[in-house]
């Protein structure tokens, strides 16, 4: 099983596609060094980035008639900061602002000084 491995900026999209069809990707990011400071005016931050984990599974199979299956499993784990919106937009249309589907709120600027460590792939 191959993989497209688009760019995203200067680096590359990381293949995390392993035999038993499960996969995952983590984009993580904080702030310039610089600013890092101004957090720790108030309380040191043991964890400074926030990140969004993707993982799931892809499995092929063959239904009862001997045709061709696949399913395709998913999840999604991210840090409470900042706030998340996921919209679905058809892509036939590509009609905008197409329908939200995943809504969550940001809670208090409080958790940035709790953030969890960034997760593995």
């Amino acid at each position: 099983m191959s993989c497209v491995r688009p760019q995203t900026g200067d680096r590359p999209f990381r293949n995390n596609l392993v035999a038993n069809g499960g996969w995952g990707h983590v984009l993580s990011g904080h702030p310039n060094l610089l600013v890092e400071p101004g957090f720790a005016v108030f309380q040191v931050r043991v964890n400074t980035d926030i990140w969004v984990k993707l993982s799931g599974t892809v499995a092929c199979g063959v239904d009862a008639r001997g045709m061709p299956t696949t399913t395709i499993s998913h999840g999604f784990t991210r840090t409470w900061f900042p706030s998340m919106k996921t919209w679905y937009i058809t892509p036939a249309t590509g009609a905008r602002p197409g329908t939200l589907i995943y809504n969550r709120a940001q809670r208090s600027f409080e958790d940035l000084w709790a953030l969890p460590a960034v997760a593995a792939p």
